[in-house]
């Protein structure tokens, strides 16, 4: 629309200056020659923009046609775009919902495979059990027969000697009859010897019967036994495993004069390595276990008390502030005897600051007990004492507020609480109450 108007206004304008040229040509006739030339540029002027904005509005057309036609497709391709969009979402969903169950059936399968695996395991933990009781009865057959081949050598001098009484019977017709009655005493002996073989075998299968039972039940009371006693001590808050190494682990003396032996020391004689037993494992597991109830302090250092404060964080009843306590208080009467709660040998026996006079027991393996606020102490350094031996008197000496008993356990110089010990000692009576039943004879 602005071309058209300036158009317009260009034609106007021309119009008006072609009518002053035609005055001016009535003035003079040069002026005339001067208006027609002009007349003509701009008529060849008009026709030129007439014809170029006559071609431009064919070119607007144009352009307003392939925009027409480029919002057609572009409507095609959306609605196109919108349905394959549809079909996409449609297969996407369908492919999680294949793929959720595919999920499924792995969890499945994987639950599956584990209870397979768990299976297996039982199963090759039966046979390795079934392989050593072949092993076992393997070495027993193989006692039977050596016992038998004395029994098989007597058979072939047996046979041997009837050969040759049939030679002598076919050379000495005389000794026929008595050679007869030789031949038929062998054969009493022979089926004698058969009947004693046999009996021999069942004799040697209930004693195979009888070592088998003996053998489940040492077993089974065993590690009966040790889990107990494993559980006994988990109980106290200890490291039970590095207990039981240093149980199973005693000092061993060793020494003797050097002497250079003129030998080849790689070649010397070696100690032969005996294969794992898990039997005799278990035996020497339940031994130092054994041992080390008899090395803790699991009784309790009084015989009538009560625990007037505990072990752990506390009010102090001097500072009245919160304090640790690394044992326990026990108050009883006065002149009640103290008593040692696990046999060992004496490494402290006086005075030792805020514990007054105070005994320190050894028990071995890196186990201690303590006892302060004594009044008297009856016991003195390096004395060996056994278990519950009076080792002083109840007191209120050193930082003491009254009469009582401050007791102590430490393992490696690191307290521990004396009332779980004190709660595994009243449990230890009766762990071994099956321990006395024996295997019925299966004679």
């Amino acid at each position: 629309m602005a071309g058209v108007t300036s158009l317009a206004e260009q034609s106007l304008a021309a119009r008006d200056r072609t009518s002053r040229l035609r005055s001016g040509i009535r003035r003079s006739t040069k002026a005339q020659l001067a208006t027609g030339v002009v007349i003509f540029a701009l008529s060849a002027w008009l026709t030129i923009t007439s014809v170029s904005y006559l071609g431009s509005r064919h070119l607007l057309s144009d352009s307003l046609q392939q925009i027409d036609h480029l919002e057609q497709a572009y409507a095609d391709l959306l609605a196109q775009s919108q349905i394959s969009t549809a079909s996409f979402i449609g297969q996407i969903g369908a492919l999680k919902a294949a793929a959720q169950e595919q999920d499924a059936s792995i969890r499945d399968l994987t639950a599956i495979k584990e209870t397979l695996a768990r299976q297996l395991d039982s199963r090759n933990r039966q046979l390795a059990g079934i392989a050593e009781q072949r092993n076992r009865a393997q070495a027993l057959v193989s006692e039977l027969e050596q016992a038998m081949s004395g029994v098989e050598d007597m058979i072939h001098a047996m046979v041997a000697q009837k050969s040759e009484l049939k030679d002598e019977l076919a050379e000495a017709q005389s000794r026929l009859a008595q050679i007869g009655r030789q031949r038929d005493e062998e054969r009493q002996v022979e089926v004698g010897l058969r009947w004693q073989v046999s009996r021999l075998e069942d004799e040697v299968q209930q004693l195979r019967d009888r070592r088998e039972t003996a053998q489940v039940w040492l077993k089974d009371w065993v590690l009966g036994s040790t889990e107990a006693l494993e559980q006994l001590f988990v109980e106290t808050g200890v490291d039970v495993e590095e207990l039981i190494e240093r149980a199973t682990t005693p000092e061993l003396g060793q020494g003797g004069p050097l002497q250079v032996a003129s030998v080849d020391l790689e070649h010397a004689a070696r100690p032969l390595m005996m294969p794992a037993d898990p039997m005799r494992n278990n035996i020497e597991r339940l031994s130092a276990l054994q041992r080390l109830a008899r090395t803790l302090p699991l009784a309790s250092p009084l015989d009538h008390f009560n625990v007037t404060s505990g072990y752990g964080k506390r009010r102090d009843p001097f500072t009245k502030g919160w304090a640790f306590h690394a044992g326990l208080d026990f108050s009883a009467a006065a002149a009640s005897e103290i008593l040692a709660t696990a046999p060992g040998r004496v490494v402290h026996a006086g005075p030792s600051g805020p514990y007054g006079n105070m005994v320190e027991i050894d028990h071995g393996m890196g186990v201690v007990t303590r006892y302060g606020h004594l009044k008297s102490v009856e016991v003195a350094v390096g004395d060996e004492v056994q278990f519950r031996q009076q080792i002083g008197v109840i007191g209120n000496t050193g930082r003491s507020t009254a009469l009582h008993l401050h007791y102590e356990i430490r393992i490696d110089d690191v307290a521990y609480d004396p009332a779980r010990f004190l709660d595994a000692g009243r449990l230890l009576v009766g762990i071994f109450a099956n321990a006395g039943h024996e295997p019925a004879d299966q004679g």
